[in-house]
């Protein structure tokens, strides 16, 4: 009977700067960060029906969970003068309008100004809901960094953010704006995607080895990147530098309160699945690159934050 060839199993691997190999897990990137090849295009192409219902689902569904924490605290959304900060453009603030604040200001580095995309969100907002789409009026936008704002100050009911405080180069800074800015008795509120969690390193800095943006250096990384994605080397490495803090949940909440925020609640999202696949080996690693990392750190993808400025 002859035998049967049996193609041999290719494992591909990375070898880090202290003679470690790691196994490169396929499609590892793809699941945690699918669509992250736009983050490679100079030119996006215009987004579908399909991207734009998830968008708007997904915006809908995070102001419908803030909505519902501030108010376990005594907090709202339909305050007076609410601020949207690192919101790139207009979605966000016009959902935080929509759900009866009667002036949204929301800022940004860099403002996008995607008009085409814009347009279509705001025609089937008003499509789904019945609503009129705020006026200008009601929703402002600005360039501003919120690490040292021009915003006046204790002018706002409400700070919020998503998907934004990961990428403060401050976070400090930014938490003492921020409660300059508010008024006394104002609400913060801020859900964001911590750096150290499985998928923290974003889709530019997410490898195909689990952690692999926490376990290694950034020579390492540097050699990861030239090795199997030389053509996104120069862009990873500049979005590693200047476009993802380290701050832990415990910096988070030290540099919150030591702004004068009284913090009412952290809320860690975590799953079953990150927490077993972390060993002793990988939180002794992270926590030499960068002390006070904790598990809860390691686990966390999504963390919910709640915060008051007292009354003075």
């Amino acid at each position: 009977m002859p035998s049967r060839l049996v193609e041999p199993v290719i494992t591909v691997v990375f070898r880090d700067g202290l003679g470690e190999v790691h196994d490169l897990v396929a499609g590892h990137r793809d699941e945690l960060k699918p669509g992250w090849s736009k983050m490679l295009d100079d030119r996006p192409s215009s987004p579908s029906d399909a991207e734009v219902a998830s968008e708007m689902a997904g915006v809908s569904s995070r102001l419908k969970l803030a909505t519902r924490m501030l108010a376990a605290f005594g907090g709202r959304i339909d305050v007076d003068d609410a601020l949207v900060v690192g919101c790139g453009d207009a979605v966000e603030p016009m959902f935080v309008a929509s759900a009866g604040a009667r002036s949204v200001v929301g800022t940004d580095l860099a403002l996008t100004g995607d008009s085409e995309r814009l347009c279509r969100i705001g025609e089937r907002f008003l499509a789904q809901n019945g609503q009129s789409i705020p006026k200008p009026r009601v929703v402002e936008m600005r360039a501003d960094n919120i690490a040292c704002s021009n915003l006046p100050d204790q002018s706002f009911d409400l700070v919020c953010s998503w998907r934004t405080l990961e990428h403060i180069g401050d976070p400090r800074a930014a938490f003492a704006e921020m409660f300059r800015v508010l008024r006394p008795g104002g609400y913060a509120y801020h859900e964001y995607n911590p750096f150290f969690a499985i998928d923290g390193g974003h889709s530019l800095v997410t490898l195909d080895i689990p952690w692999g943006h926490v376990r290694f250096d950034r020579s390492d990384i540097g050699r990861y990147l030239q090795q199997f994605r030389p053509n996104e080397t120069e862009r990873a490495l500049r979005y590693y530098d200047n476009c993802l803090n380290r701050m832990t949940i415990a910096d988070l909440d030290g540099f919150a309160t030591s702004a004068g925020f009284e913090v009412l609640a952290v809320i860690p999202r975590t799953r079953t699945e990150d927490l077993i696949r972390v060993d002793a080996k990988l939180l002794n690693t992270a926590q030499q690159n960068y002390p006070g990392t904790t598990l809860n750190d390691l686990i966390s993808r999504i963390v919910r934050v709640v915060m008051r400025r007292p009354n003075e």
